[in-house]
């Protein structure tokens, strides 16, 4: 069974969050799965559809 954690990417490589050698190594030990998140983790549901959108990253 894997551990999955959900990466919110505006803050990668941000101080006290995770850097991409971090989540690269993690993918890669097999025990970890990366999934994906908001870009800053917003409450989507008190966001506008292009605010969404945005937060998204689309």
């Amino acid at each position: 069974m894997k551990a999955t954690i959900f990466a919110t990417s505006d803050f990668i490589g941000v101080p006290n969050h995770l850097n991409w050698d971090q989540i690269k190594e993690m993918e890669q030990s097999g025990c970890i799965e990366i999934g994906a998140h908001t870009r800053r983790h917003v409450e989507l549901t008190k966001k506008t559809i292009t605010t969404c959108g945005r937060s998204l990253g689309s």
